[in-house]
């Protein structure tokens, strides 16, 4: 058989094994599930073979190939080992946002790295060796093309249709929990998970949808829904999202030289005028944009593909959220976020949200930096300045989203020494990153004391986004015998847990051990707040207290994002 014609079926197979090698270590006959090991080579055959009949070279198909694997699997590797999740579909939506941050992060290649690289320049060398084409001369040449492209293009299509069936996947024990993209590629291979992510760029109508029926539960909702606490203080409402805050304490035991969130641990277990307790949020490692996303519009990101990033895919339009809320009862709307204004798009999501100015990197004046990035103390005073400015015109709304914890923790800096050292674990990640949120949390007390004397009722939220992601945390979970990688549901569940409280200057009601979402935490802000609540935000409030279902929440959800008319 002809050299050529081997390769055709051969360097696929190659390749597929070279680039699932680069995005794990791990053997790829050891690591996918045996179904999908063969599903993956059989449609990087195909692909090739697409490749082939739409250029008749097959020195043309392989080096696009080649290069294509080579820069997905390079992607793929580095997205898991900045963020602890694989390349998503919409993750073209935030090529401007990975930009803004890469200089931060280490390109640097191990020598395993670099031979897999190596491997790809010899099949590429090899391929380029090649000489294999359709003769023009041949009886029915062009039909042969042309069917030859019909029948390998339809083949990848019907082949990404079943994959997307759950039911027929699921007999073959596909793995697709969406919000772990990690395990799902280490299952199911790089190509499979692709595909199958590929059908969530698009939403769906919920079933039985309709533009009236989302209306007359949101009329009902409004007329059914009773103040918990209307007042008439219209407090200033200070929002912190604290980059990558946590408490790695629910991972599992640690012991450091010295306590890492005493504050916050403090407001944990309970204070005068304090709710305190956990939020499940949507992403981990990165995304900080969904969990601000479900704070600031009451929308769950359950309602949508887990992976998606709605303020990259579906926010083109003014859309209602706590900001045009407030901004409606009389309130002024500050977003501060101290790096780039484009990233997450946020210069422009932040004004479709009905903020009336937007704060980012450049009105910081000479600020506090730790590593590369705008301190918490630099953003908080930030915070102070804004309100001593603009509060006695009328009650500031002021939404913060900080930097200062940002990743990656392993590269040493001169202007950061880090002063948290966990007992056992010695781990620069794991080390650095606790002793970034004890500074967080030492100024987030300093932020508490300085309003505690404030002259004007104000209410402040403070929640992380997410966790750090798994390299991060990987030294806690193997010291306490676990495989990060491998962990049983109700671990993983507590890998999206971060904490948070909302303190007031004035009497409250105080909780603790509150378990909420974002959106959740949304609601209760205004609630706790006096002011009062939109249509949709009463919805909510009552499909938290169990009034409605999650399909009417889905449905009305549907309406609010993509139908209502602005």
């Amino acid at each position: 058989m002809d050299i050529g014609i081997i390769s055709l079926f051969l360097i696929p197979i190659v390749l597929f094994i070279l680039m699932e090698r680069l995005f794990s270590n791990e053997s790829v006959i050891l690591r996918i599930d045996s179904a999908f090991l063969y599903l993956n080579a059989f449609i990087w055959v195909l692909v090739l073979l697409f490749l082939f009949f739409t250029f008749n070279d097959l020195r043309v198909a392989i080096v696009i190939q080649t290069v294509f694997m080579l820069v997905f699997g390079l992607l793929d590797h580095y997205l898991m080992a900045f963020r602890g999740s694989p390349f998503q579909p919409w993750d073209i939506y935030s090529v401007s946002t990975a930009i803004s941050v890469s200089d931060n992060y280490s390109y640097a290649m191990n020598r395993g790295d670099i031979f897999l690289c190596v491997g790809f320049l010899i099949v590429l060398i090899w391929g380029i060796t090649l000489k294999l084409k359709i003769q023009r001369t041949q009886k029915h040449y062009f039909l042969i093309r042309v069917a030859s492209i019909i029948a390998t293009g339809l083949s990848i299509i019907t082949l990404t249709m079943v994959i997307q069936n759950n039911g027929l996947m699921s007999k073959i024990n596909m793995f697709n929990k969406l919000f772990v993209q990690d395990e799902m590629v280490e299952r199911n291979g790089m190509a499979v998970t692709l595909l199958y992510d590929l059908q969530f760029l698009k939403v769906d109508k919920p079933k039985g949808y309709s533009a009236d029926k989302a209306k007359a539960l949101l009329d009902e909702a409004s007329n059914n829904y009773k103040s918990l606490s209307a007042s008439d203080k219209k407090p200033n409402i200070i929002v912190i999202v604290s980059e990558s805050f946590s408490d790695l304490s629910i991972l599992g035991d640690f012991k450091t030289n010295k306590d890492v969130i005493p504050f916050i641990k403090a407001m944990l277990e309970g204070k005068d005028n304090v709710v305190s307790g956990y939020l499940s949020v949507p992403v981990l490692g990165g995304n900080t944009a969904n969990t601000e996303f479900e704070f600031l519009t009451g929308n769950a990101m359950k309602g949508f593909d887990m992976s998606s990033v709605p303020y990259q895919q579906y926010i083109n339009a003014p859309m209602e959220s706590i900001a045009s809320n407030l901004k409606n009862r009389g309130y002024n709307t500050i977003a501060i976020h101290p790096y780039g204004r484009k990233g997450w798009n946020r210069d422009k999501v932040y004004q479709y949200f009905g903020f009336d100015e937007f704060i980012s990197e450049e009105g910081f004046i000479d600020p506090i930096r730790i590593r590369d990035y705008i301190s918490d103390q630099s953003d908080y005073e930030k915070i102070i300045e804004v309100i001593e400015k603009c509060s006695k015109e009328a009650p500031l709304f002021v939404f913060t989203v900080t930097m200062q914890n940002h990743g990656a923790y392993f590269i040493e800096y001169d202007n950061f020494t880090p002063d948290i050292k966990a007992d056992g674990i010695d781990d620069i990640e794991f080390n650095q990153y606790l002793s970034l949120i004890h500074i967080s949390d030492k100024e987030t007390q300093k932020l508490i004391d300085y309003f505690s004397s404030y002259d004007e009722p104000t209410i402040v939220v403070f929640f992380g986004d997410h966790q750090p992601n798994d390299t991060t945390v990987d030294e806690l979970y193997k010291d306490a015998g676990l495989n990060v990688f491998d962990l049983d549901d109700a671990e993983r569940e507590k890998r999206f847990l971060v904490p948070f409280f909302i303190w007031a200057n004035y009497d409250i009601q105080e909780e603790t051990g509150v378990m909420t979402t974002p959106y959740g935490l949304g609601i209760r802000t205004m609630e706790l707040s006096g002011v009062e609540l939109s249509n949709y935000e009463k919805f909510v409030s009552e499909v938290i207290n169990g009034k409605y279902t999650e399909d009417d929440y889905r449905l009305v959800q549907y309406y609010k994002v993509f139908d209502e008319e602005n």
